[in-house]
């Protein structure tokens, strides 16, 4: 059987014509009423160097320190902010002394261009050539980047084309955000736009030099406790709601009398303390992995509390989709594996 080809042979009939669609004589019509829909997309639009101009100076709450990062004059980065609030109808900034700050309607608007630029650059990331080296900016807690993190970060990029910025300092804000693309938290509070993955649990354990564990003095159990000064991390309290009492309590000691301890702010501190010999602390196991192993600390108590919290990390949804952020995200979770393998159940 053959096949049987239709072709444009015959004759239009007029009116099949006005039925099937505009004839040739329409078209250029049609071509400007789909320009004129593109003019009415950009004329919704405010300019995007303006934009951009507008999201520096906020992160940086400085138009000194924005100009410096566009590479461009303080007025022009003023000129662009101008601009900007002019085709809103809004201010975006008001003057506190030498403080800026936002409005309201700026700190709407910030949030809204920190997420479009954000994904402008996910997107551009994901287009990018392969041989291009990415930037990965991480935040993390002083503790943690100080005594999981950084210790370990060599072999994530030992095999990975990714320049690391490693920030320290509390993602609690969504201002202590804006220079980040990752982080790590460990607090209950975070800017509502970011999404949480956790990956590494901890127990929190008593620990000591093992010095202490001899001598006239040698703890042998709880009670021996009230030989020794207990040092307490304020950062502990704070975040987990633990303190020695509390420890003791679950432990099932009753109280101690702890009103002449000595008291930090950081935890890191706290733990070169008690490795010196002076006291005994409390310490989330993960962070002290490597005094344990080294036995500059000891844990000489079965007992640990499980915390209620967990190291979690945090991204924007757009940042998720990046390939060097999937593979740190995948590396975190590798590592914080090995660490479960190594630690008591």
């Amino acid at each position: 059987m053959g096949l049987l080809v239709l072709s444009d042979a015959f004759p239009r009939n007029r009116h099949a014509d006005q039925r099937l669609g505009p004839g040739p004589t329409e078209r250029p019509k049609r071509r400007r009423a789909s320009s004129a829909r593109r003019n009415d997309m950009t004329t919704n639009l405010p300019s995007l160097t303006a934009v951009r101009a507008f999201e520096a100076a906020a992160r940086h709450e400085s138009i000194t320190e924005a100009a410096n990062e566009l590479c461009v004059t303080p007025a022009a980065v003023t000129h662009q902010v101008r601009a900007l609030e002019r085709w809103l109808g809004v201010d975006l900034f008001i003057r506190k002394g030498s403080t800026l700050c936002l409005t309201p309607a700026g700190e709407t608007f910030f949030t809204g261009s920190n997420q479009a630029i954000d994904l402008i650059r996910a997107v551009a990331q994901k287009v990018s050539t392969p041989d291009n080296r990415v930037r990965l900016s991480i935040v993390a807690p002083p503790s943690f980047a100080a005594q999981w993190l950084v210790p370990r970060i060599a072999s994530f990029q030992s095999t990975r084309k990714i320049e690391l910025s490693v920030s320290i300092r509390a993602v609690s804000s969504e201002k202590s955000w804006r220079t980040s693309d990752i982080g790590i938290v460990s607090s209950a509070e975070t800017p509502p736009f970011l999404e949480r993955r956790p990956f590494l649990g901890y127990r929190i354990i008593a620990v000591c030099s093992p010095r202490l564990l001899t001598g006239p003095n040698a703890i042998r159990s709880l009670s021996d406790l009230r030989k020794h000064a207990l040092l307490h991390d304020e950062g502990l309290k704070q975040v987990d709601g633990v303190d020695w009492n509390s420890w003791l309590r679950g432990a099932g000691h009753g109280p101690i009398d702890t009103s002449d301890s000595i008291r930090f702010s950081n935890n890191f501190t706290a733990y070169r303390y008690a490795a010196d010999g002076h006291g005994v602390t409390l310490a989330k196991d993960v962070l002290v992995q490597s005094e344990l192993a080294r036995g500059e600390l000891v844990n000489p108590f079965e007992y640990s509390d499980r915390s209620k919290r967990t190291y979690d990390f945090v991204c924007t949804s757009a940042n998720f989709d990046l390939k060097p952020v999937a593979q740190f995200w995948a590396w975190l979770q590798r590592e914080a594996q090995q660490d479960r393998a190594l630690m008591p159940a």
